[in-house]
């Protein structure tokens, strides 16, 4: 009775340090995600307000150099020539937003993609094969959503520039417009360039829609099916050294690129 007795206490003890040791062990895993955490959000400011700052010094720099080309040209070449200054700075505009925060954010997502996928295979290279027999579904969609985007917003900025070839034209010839009472006319004529503009929007808006509709069922399927094969894969014994840690880890990567590469496509 006296040795059953200190065995049990014995077995008492182990299984005491062992529930310390494992809440220690999740305090310390805790604390250094809080801590990367807090890293990665003061990286992500400082990446934020350089590339803004350099897309911003960049184009300031090209707007000075392309209005002193356009002084330095001669009178006649604006009387054969045809220049629409507004033009050339909304370009200016189009141009700093791609060389800002959008080029910043395609780098870093295709660094998260990269590393997460070489991550998930040294992890455990099967699990992550299984899991990523989805991709090629997810990124089909992303390059149809991208072609129909950018198809939907060139009509657009097509049509905004028709309307803002008509407010030039208004405003350079405002006098004849006035000794003709042509105001109202001329209102008609800039609000038909603009009447597109809605249907366009519209079409844009309710295809991100649906394909972020597509993106989140793919993301829930292929989180269903990396819990499904690594189950799978454990109780068959085709893979028993694979544990729950590894498969939430792979599938945790592989989805997380999923999305990734989803909202970088518009």
């Amino acid at each position: 009775l006296c040795s059953t007795g200190n065995q049990t206490n014995t077995n008492t003890a182990n299984s005491q340090d062992s529930t310390d040791s494992f809440h220690n062990d999740v305090h310390a895993k805790v604390i250094l995600l809080v801590v990367v955490g807090l890293i990665q959000l003061v990286v992500c400011y400082f990446q934020y307000i350089f590339f803004e700052l350099a897309s911003t010094r960049l184009t300031n720099r090209i707007r000075i150099d392309l209005f002193k080309a356009t002084l330095a040209r001669n009178v006649s070449y604006f009387d054969t020539t045809k220049i629409s200054i507004n033009n050339l700075f909304d370009n200016l505009a189009i141009v700093q937003s791609g060389i800002g925060w959008t080029s910043s954010a395609v780098l870093s997502g295709a660094i998260f993609v990269v590393a997460g996928l070489v991550l998930a295979f040294i992890t455990d290279w099967t699990l992550t094969l299984i899991v990523i027999a989805s991709e090629p579904l997810s990124v089909g969609a992303a390059f149809m959503l991208s072609k129909l985007t950018a198809q939907t917003t060139i009509s657009e900025m097509k049509s905004y520039g028709h309307a803002g070839q008509v407010a030039e034209e208004v405003l350079t010839t405002f006098r004849t417009v006035t000794a003709f009472n042509a105001q109202n006319s001329e209102q008609t004529r800039y609000a038909s360039k603009l009447k597109n503009n809605t249907k366009y929007a519209l079409r844009k808006g309710f295809m991100y829609g649906c394909y972020v509709g597509i993106l989140s069922i793919f993301t829930y399927w292929t989180t269903a099916l990396g819990f499904l094969a690594g189950i799978w894969l454990q109780t068959t014994g085709l893979h028993p050294t694979l544990d729950i840690s590894q498969i939430v880890v792979v599938v945790t990567l592989v989805t997380e690129g999923i999305q990734f590469l989803g909202y970088l496509a518009p």
